[in-house]
């Protein structure tokens, strides 16, 4: 509960073994001119599922939830992300990105609900993802319900590969295939890492 002004800055690091299995459920109430800073990481684990539900309770607010998730072999990573803007002129963003390998599964599911009095919302989603294999699967689903007339949302979902002419870009520079793989995916974590204001958790 993030009372009048008050300011969080939150993290939850995720990294277990293969036959793990997590469910977790965070709830988060920001009254007026409240702001929270949220960084979910996952590294590792068996089945996990993250439920996270913000209610912006008073004006003024402003959330930005942050999401990694690097998942191989069968692992699992579900994120449930629900904003609620019960409040006017408040600010919410969600950025979530993922790289998934072997057989890994991931779901992104983001719903943020505008309500009729919630006048001069502005609310972005993001969910980014990268398969290295023909195997791994993502399920995006961004989504927005709007009842207010004055806001500003939007959402989008991209899934794709490695870029194949920035490989070949650092592959005719000298350097190696696993090494160029590395370099391309440590740039697309790099959008969240660089958010994390912890230094020993930048990994």
């Amino acid at each position: 509960h993030l009372d009048e002004g008050a300011f969080l800055d939150h993290y939850k690091l995720q990294n277990l073994n293969n036959n793990s299995t997590l469910i977790s459920n965070t709830e988060f109430r920001l009254e007026k001119d409240a702001e929270l800073v949220s960084n979910f990481v996952t590294l590792n684990g068996g089945m996990l599922r993250n439920n996270t539900r913000v209610l912006f309770n008073g004006p003024h607010g402003n959330a930005s939830i942050y999401g990694l998730y690097l998942m191989d072999r069968r692992q699992h990573i579900d994120n449930h992300v629900y904003v609620d803007h019960a409040a006017t002129d408040c600010t919410s963003v969600e950025m979530f990105k993922g790289i998934l390998d072997e057989n890994s599964t991931g779901v992104f599911n983001g719903h943020v609900f505008v309500h009729k009095d919630a006048q001069k919302t502005n609310a972005v989603q993001s969910n980014r993802n990268i398969l290295l294999t023909d195997t791994a699967r993502i399920y995006s689903r961004p989504f927005l319900e709007i009842y207010a007339d004055d806001v500003k949302c939007s959402h989008g979902s991209t899934t794709g590969q490695l870029d194949t002419e920035a490989m070949f870009y650092l592959m005719q520079r000298g350097i190696g295939t696993e090494s160029a793989r590395m370099l391309l995916m440590f740039a697309f974590a790099n959008e969240i890492v660089g958010k994390i204001s912890i230094p020993e958790l930048r990994f």
